[in-house]
Order: structure tokens, then C-alpha cells, then sequence
């Protein structure tokens, strides 16, 4: 995942610390960007993957439905379903 948001460096640096799967660092990152007031889908997607790899499904679930609020993508409806039937 790649962020050209010009949300600053947070959620850049969110995505790097996902790559290297280090998804704490990741999740504080993606909520440092989202603390500045920017409600960009993509992020909250961020966030919810982070959430997804910590083992937080119900905060997964809660940011993907945020980002489809924001922007519907079929893709994370999916997300939530599966996650939903775990």
C-alpha cells in the first residue's frame, strides 16, 4: 500500500511501517493522519488493514466502514463480510 494523499508524512511513513509488517507503528501512523482532519477513505483502508493484521477485527470492520462511507468499494464490503464471519 502506497499513500499520495498529501496527508504529510504520517501516513507515508504508515505505509512503510506496514511493509516491514510492523503494523503497531503502522496503525499509530495512519491514526496521526487521520488526527490532522483529513477523513480520506484510503486512509481509514490503512487503518482497518493495520487493525486487520493486529488481530482487531472489530476495529477493522469499524475503519473499513468508514472508508466505504467515504468512498464505496465493493472490495472492502468483502473485507468486512469475511471479517464478520471469523
Amino acid at each position: 500500500i502506497h499513500c499520495d494523499l498529501g496527508c504529510g508524512g504520517d501516513c507515508k511513513i504508515g505505509d512503510i511501517f506496514y511493509e516491514h509488517q510492523q503494523y503497531l507503528k503502522a496503525k499509530e501512523a495512519f491514526e496521526l493522519a487521520l488526527a490532522t482532519g483529513k477523513q480520506l477513505a484510503a486512509i481509514h483502508e490503512k487503518l482497518a488493514l493495520s487493525y486487520e493484521a493486529l488481530g482487531d477485527k472489530e476495529k477493522a470492520v469499524e475503519e473499513f466502514k468508514k472508508s466505504i462511507a467515504l468512498e464505496p468499494k465493493e472490495e472492502n464490503k468483502e473485507k468486512i463480510e469475511k471479517l464478520e464471519e471469523e
